[in-house]
């Protein structure tokens, strides 16, 4: 009898971590279609949700402070209007390209409400010939002010929250296969010093870009290959992008910043899209069919997770994850799902903070602080001038060893300011000094 019941407890908790462990259809109700969504952390999040039939179709955003349990409607889009890509930066900035679907004309849209009004700040040249976004509507912000965007044959970068512009270095081309036409398709940055773009070259030919120094320079990880979409990065060195051509679909995996590829998996059983690093030996891969592929020992293997959701309907193709921790969200165009991953739980320890330094100090437009961290997680950074007033709030990630944060500081009035970097257990406090 003891035995029979210890059988009937395993079961029962087996059965409860794998229910827990599915992923889970947690669309808003009343939308069909889902665009572009967001979350800044495992419970507030926004989506570009459409309700009507054709030809009277309607579109609002939609939030949710608690996990997706429950959604209100914050914005209602002008007829015709539709969000195609929505980064929040946190509960109020944001940015998004939006489409005028009669024009087909596109705008760069920024809130600083939460998403309760929106700003039109595109400037006329944005998506013409030599603009910043012409024939590419891929952006990555780190800030509310600092970002990045993606343009023919080039990337810019932004210190003003979009207002202005500045093009980085980026490569030139000059052989008969390329002839220097490319455009990024999507921009991801770890850090303030690494990032990458996974960019398309004519003949059906792609290749990944990278910046080890905040943007300035970008240089080619070749192989070239085929188109590639989507791409991400669990830390300076383990990431990955996938894509394909006419010929074969295409998932490729580095663990040393694309100096070498560790695993090349040429015809995937989709067409993959959505690719996200839960950690560096954690990888999910998704998109068309909507089956949902997983790795546990970095890329080495995969295994079908979930077949539940997958269809031959293109709206349920899965173009992207994002993960807070052990909770993750998959956004599809029919619908939005969620899980939570028990297994492989990613928490944060307590991070210990040494040989903090600042440079340059006095700094007139930006700063540098250099810290080293004896384990990795989360960490606030917070500005305060000295009648203690919080200028600046933000989040970073910290890795295991050196780390170097860039903060923009042209916006600040002169005088003196109190940096704070705060974790669980530890606040460390400096001084800097802003010049005119």
């Amino acid at each position: 009898m003891k035995f029979l019941l210890s059988t009937i407890l395993l079961v029962l908790i087996i059965n409860s971590v794998i229910v827990a462990q599915q992923w889970q259809n947690v669309s808003p109700a009343g939308y069909s279609y889902f665009s572009t969504a967001s979350f800044i952390n495992d419970k507030e999040g926004w989506i570009c949700a459409r309700y009507g039939e054709w030809p009277v179709l309607h579109v609002d955003l939609v939030h949710t402070t608690d996990g997706a349990a429950s959604f209100h409607a914050v914005y209602t889009y002008p007829d015709n209007y539709l969000a195609w890509s929505l980064q929040m930066i946190d509960s109020v900035n944001g940015y998004s390209f939006v489409e005028d679907r009669s024009t087909a004309e596109f705008y760069f849209w920024k809130t600083n409400d939460g998403g309760l009004s929106w700003i039109d700040i595109t400037d006329s040249s944005m998506f013409k010939p030599g603009g910043p976004f012409y024939s590419s509507l891929s952006c990555f912000f780190l800030d509310e002010h600092t970002g990045f965007a993606g343009g023919l044959n080039s990337i810019y970068r932004t210190s003003d929250g979009g207002l202005n512009w500045d093009k980085m270095v980026t490569p030139i081309f000059i052989d008969s296969i390329s002839s220097n036409v490319y455009k990024p398709n999507k921009i991801f940055f770890y850090n303030e010093l690494y990032g990458w773009a996974a960019c398309s070259l004519i003949m059906d030919n792609g290749f990944v870009l990278k910046t080890t120094n905040g943007g300035q320079n970008w240089e080619v990880c070749r192989p070239i290959t085929g188109d590639l979409y989507n791409i991400h990065f669990a830390d300076s060195l383990h990431g990955g992008t996938t894509g394909g051509n006419w010929y074969y679909p295409l998932v490729m995996l580095t663990d040393d910043n694309f100096d070498t590829i560790s695993y090349f998996n040429k015809f995937w059983p989709q067409l993959p899209d959505a690719i996200y690093f839960q950690n560096n030996s954690t990888i999910w891969i998704s998109g068309w069919p909507a089956v949902i592929y997983k790795s546990t020992d970095g890329g080495a293997s995969f295994i079908e997770y979930d077949t539940t959701f997958a269809t031959n309907d293109q709206t349920d193709w899965i173009h992207d994850f994002q993960f807070y921790n052990n909770t993750g969200y998959a956004y599809s165009y029919s619908f939005i799902l969620k899980m939570v991953d028990t297994l492989h739980t990613s928490v944060n320890p307590l991070v210990q903070i040494n040989d903090i330094r600042i440079t340059p100090n006095p700094a007139k437009n930006n700063c540098s602080i250099s810290l080293v961290s004896e384990s990795a997680g989360n960490s606030a950074v917070q500005l305060y001038s000295v009648d203690g007033v919080l200028v600046l709030n933000t989040e970073r990630y910290l890795h295991m060893g050196k780390n170097e944060l860039l903060l923009d500081i042209s916006n600040l009035k002169p005088g003196m300011y109190i940096i704070k970097i705060s974790n669980n257990s530890n606040t460390y406090s400096s001084r800097l000094v802003k010049q005119p």
